[in-house]
């Protein structure tokens, strides 16, 4: 068994998909993927969360025909079937896939990267296969490009190494917190989509280029001044740059009125700053409560949300589970 952590975006959704700065986190919320070797001809994949559940002979998915497939699973048929053409020579038995998963679907928190990850882990494992991190990481994000089209690899480089990092296209930087920094995230209950988001985002630009540049820019600069903010600890700070970062998301038209309402919930209960995280337009929120705010802020976006939790940060990434299947 494998797993990896999901993520918040602090900062700089969507501005990163073009080269511009962006913060994220790993969250302590992870996706569980065991593999077993089973006595068939066949590759089994169930998703306890979705309720799905999938199987393909091992040839055909040797091969790549994975037509037939759902479009919810076909991501991870495309990763056994690359991981497949890493062990390099047929296999004498089954697998069963199981997932099992403490992230929100389709809800801006990484799910389907550390899920990719996860899964990758797990097979690398199971075939004795010679990788490194990258080489992990390639090969999730290639599952990721079928999920979101074009996605910045945030949600990869999370789940792979957990921790707080400045990203940018191409670089990693880890950001050392001056103290523990408290999340709350909201769950609107709407489902989005990324590539979606990401494309009305290009669209915008292409139809007002000058303006929409410099949004993204602006999104950028937010993203190095929260740097010292979190190595100094400076809350206040971070949450008027939070509250001005969902300013600018809204002039993108990334946001909606669900994210209004859990936005405005939250800082009416005391948050410092709040603001969506990930592609918007549904999904989620993050809120800074001031430290005696905190369960008015979980409170307050509950009676407005789906859900509201704190979320610990998360320094450990993909991980081999030692203690055996969970849930």
């Amino acid at each position: 068994m494998a797993s990896a952590p999901g993520k918040v975006i602090l900062f700089g959704e969507h501005a990163v998909v073009y080269g511009e700065p962006a913060i994220a986190a790993a969250i302590r919320r992870r996706v569980y993927v065991s593999v077993e070797e089973i006595a068939t001809d066949r590759i089994e994949i169930e998703s306890r969360n979705l309720k799905i559940r999938e199987s393909m002979r091992l040839e055909k998915c040797t091969r790549g025909e994975l037509e037939g497939v759902s479009a919810e699973l076909k991501p991870l048929w495309h990763l056994c079937h690359k991981m497949l053409e890493l062990h390099g020579h047929p296999l004498k038995h089954g697998l069963r896939v199981e997932i099992r998963s403490e992230i929100p679907e389709s809800a801006g928190l990484g799910s389907s990267a550390a899920l990719a990850t996860a899964l990758a882990l797990a097979l690398k494992e199971i075939f004795s296969v010679d990788m490194s991190p990258n080489d992990i990481w390639n090969i999730a994000f290639e599952s990721e490009k079928i999920v979101h089209g074009r996605p910045s690899g945030i949600d990869n480089t999370l789940s792979l190494h957990g921790g707080v990092i400045l990203y940018r296209k191409g670089s990693m930087k880890r950001i050392r917190l001056g103290q523990t920094i408290p999340l709350v995230v909201g769950d609107t209950g709407v489902s989005r989509s990324t590539g979606k988001m990401v494309a009305r985002v290009r669209m915008l630009r292409e139809k007002y280029p000058d303006v929409i540049e410099e949004v993204i820019r602006a999104i950028g600069r937010l993203s190095l001044l929260s740097v010292q903010a979190l190595v100094d600890g400076d809350l206040e700070k971070l949450g008027d740059l939070m509250n001005i970062n969902q300013g600018l998301l809204e002039a993108l038209g990334v946001s909606s009125p669900e994210i209004s309402m859990l936005v405005n919930a939250a800082r009416k209960a005391g948050a410092l700053g709040a603001k969506l995280t990930g592609a918007g337009g549904g999904g989620c929120i993050i809120a800074l409560p001031a430290k005696n705010a905190i369960n008015n802020v979980v409170e307050s976006i509950k009676r407005v949300g789906r859900d509201a939790f704190l979320a610990e940060i998360e320094f450990e990434g993909a991980r081999i589970e030692s203690g055996g299947a969970h849930g």
